[in-house]
């Protein structure tokens, strides 16, 4: 593997995709039908996992700024966006498996997983499950799975029992979606559409996930140890995940690599599209 220190300086002249984005949709043999967008074709797969009561759409601003030697893929996980909302099944083994299942389907033997806030969490959980599959990993804004949740209390469990019908949704997501942005990076119209995008998000899902990140337990030191690949951690410095999260992931994943953003909140990938993608491609391209 070459040397990931200063990953963010490796830039160099990679292209920059100007493909117009694929919208899709695939069958899981599971029975989900799993909605996603794809660009580029080639020998590099590269996945983006969106976050909390995000979907693919938050990835439309860093896609285009992506290498176009790479085949990109943004998908919905369960209940989000446009794929299948069950009732269920909303725990990070179940969602890791549709991610191994949506592999299979689209014949994807192994990929870079690059995963932000919930996304990222569950890629973590893929990583030790099947890290056969995995070339890296690009944890954005996110948990570390070998450290205990929040927990459960009454502010928390207020939140998941206010969730409800759309119109009832989309009031709560107007409110408090400013408070993943830096308010210097939310233009015009950006607020309209980013509740759009949450908005879409069925009931069961955005309970139950959310249960699932504040309660999940930690995951072993002989589990976190399968996580043996390059790694890229992304940080905000005005981000609502609690401070210390990245140093921690730093210091227990050997092969990882840390950038930072600047005045910027939980969303580096819609916040600053162009320098997100720049740090991802000067990451993958150290993958051998």
């Amino acid at each position: 593997m070459k040397q990931l220190m200063g990953v963010v300086a490796v830039i160099g002249a990679i292209a920059v995709s100007t493909n117009a984005l694929a919208g899709e949709t695939v069958s899981l043999e599971n029975g989900l039908e799993v909605a996603y967008e794809s660009q580029g074709s080639g020998e590099r797969t590269v996945i983006l996992v969106h976050g909390y009561s995000f979907a693919k759409e938050v990835w439309s601003r860093t896609m285009p700024h992506l290498s176009d030697d790479w085949r990109v893929i943004a998908y919905d996980i369960r209940g989000f966006g446009d794929s299948t909302k069950p009732d269920g099944g909303y725990d990070y083994p179940t969602m890791a498996r549709d991610l191994e299942l949506f592999m299979d389907a689209l014949d994807i033997d192994k990929a870079v997983l690059i995963g932000h806030s919930m996304g990222g969490i569950l890629i973590q959980d893929f990583a030790t499950t099947h890290p056969d599959r995995v070339s890296g990993l690009v944890l954005a804004n996110v948990h570390a799975r070998n450290r205990p949740p929040l927990g459960m209390n009454d502010d928390f469990q207020a939140t998941i029992d206010a969730w409800g019908d759309a119109e009832t949704n989309r009031e709560i997501f107007t409110g408090f979606t400013p408070v993943f942005f830096h308010p210097e990076n939310l233009q015009d119209g950006d607020l309209d559409e980013l509740v759009s995008m949450n908005v879409k998000s069925g009931t069961a899902a955005l309970k139950q996930a959310l249960e699932t990140i504040f309660t999940t337990e930690a995951m072993s030191p002989e589990t976190w140890e399968r996580i043996d690949m390059p790694v890229l951690i992304v940080a905000s410095t005005n981000d609502v995940i609690p401070c210390g999260t990245e140093g921690w992931l730093l210091n227990s994943l050997p092969q990882s690599d840390i950038v930072y953003f600047k005045r910027v909140g939980h969303s580096p990938m819609w916040e600053r599209p162009e320098a997100f993608a720049e740090a991802v491609n000067g990451f993958v391209a150290t993958i051998e």
